[in-house]
């Protein structure tokens, strides 16, 4: 492995160092380098050639990566997992040159802002391909959608981000049997429709709807519906109400859900998530209607590791008589960042400090100590 933290010469140098080594060097991650000039690519183009197996290539936020660079890349006959986070400089034809690697399964492209729905066209053509990173890709439409919903082992998608996209898009994407991780974050024209047509996923583990501040309470019905469902984040949609909480308790294996933001949530919807089994996080923050009774209601989920009740000015130090009965279960303490006012959340962290003498790593104690 390249993990290159240095100057570019010295960089270089570490890469000639590992290619003496041998030929079977399988990963490539070029970071924290400042620039790559034209002449330092070419001579990573030659150091690369004495290495065929390369399988994964990592290059992050870096604008001096063009297209040509990626046609370098793509000529390793094992590449499987690539990813060009935030290289601003890429443009369709880089994903041109990906879709040559017949063994591609993973991409990452998120924030690469130059693409269009051509990309995805390119992309449709690796049969292969289980994960696409479009996160931030603001020119991508349903089209993008509709063409990489044809590969038939897709398993992670991300559109987080896109303001074009609308239901059409969920409703592409359910076509994907294999489908197992969604995520829709502020794509803010979506609807309860798309829950409907995701929820068709049969595979469904992971949906994030964060942002998408037209869907209701309905969205939690049609979800409500996937059985493999672990995690869900509904953060700022906030027309839900306790029965988006009462929907979401009907999945079984829910381990992680999120309704941060949703002002109209109660302590209701706690009492509705304490019937899951496997409850792991729960988050309200800013859920200002939520009280002590919450955690009590939460106080009898036994998997419980961390609650989020940042903004919650209800929530009083007398909460802390409910942390006991559920950190004895768990032999842990919730993890709670802040609770109620200055005094109260103060209080309600030395109670834990106070009761259990576990790790704390992450406990965070008030500033305003």
């Amino acid at each position: 492995v390249l993990k290159a933290g240095i100057p570019s010469l010295h960089m270089f140098n570490k890469l000639d160092f590992i290619c003496s080594l041998g030929t079977r060097m399988q990963e490539v991650a070029i970071e924290r380098v400042e620039k790559l000039t034209k002449p330092d690519i070419a001579r990573l183009r030659e150091r690369l050639e004495g290495c065929p197996h390369v399988r994964r290539v990592k290059l992050f936020g870096r604008r001096d990566i063009r297209d040509a660079t990626v046609r370098d890349f793509s000529q390793y006959p094992h590449l499987e997992d690539v990813d060009f986070h935030r290289c601003l400089s890429l443009s369709d034809a880089a994903v041109q040159h990906l879709s040559r690697c017949t063994q591609l399964r993973s991409v990452g492209l998120g924030g690469c802002e130059n693409l269009t729905d051509v990309a995805a066209l390119h992309l449709s053509q690796c049969q292969r391909l289980q994960n696409v990173n479009f996160g931030s890709c603001m020119w991508l439409s349903n089209t993008a959608a509709r063409y990489i919903s044809s590969c038939d082992l897709l398993q992670k998608i991300s559109f987080s981000g896109n303001n074009i996209i609308t239901d059409l898009a969920a409703k592409h994407l359910s076509r994907c049997m294999q489908l197992q991780s969604v995520s829709f974050a502020a794509c803010v024209n979506l609807t309860d429709a798309s829950a409907y047509h995701i929820s068709l996923c049969p595979c469904l583990e992971y949906i994030d709807f964060g942002g998408c501040d037209l869907l209701t309470d309905t969205a939690a019905q049609y979800l409500s519906r996937c059985t493999q469902l672990m995690t869900v984040f509904f953060t700022e949609c906030d027309q839900m109400t306790d029965a988006a909480a009462s929907y979401m308790s009907r999945c079984t294996n829910l381990q992680t859900i999120d309704f941060n933001s949703c002002e109209y949530m109660t302590d209701a919807a706690a009492k509705h998530l304490s019937r899951c089994a496997q409850l792991k996080r729960v988050m309200f923050a800013y859920c200002t209607n939520l009280t002590d009774s919450a955690l009590e209601h939460l106080s009898r989920c036994t998997q419980l590791q961390f609650v989020d009740f940042i903004g919650c000015d209800k929530v009083t130090k007398t909460a802390a008589q409910y942390l006991p009965q559920c950190c004895r279960l768990r032999q842990r303490c919730w993890h709670m960042e802040t609770c109620g006012d200055g005094d109260s959340k103060l209080g309600l962290l030395d109670t834990v400090l106070y009761t259990y003498s576990v790790s704390y790593t992450h406990l965070t104690l008030p500033t305003n100590r």
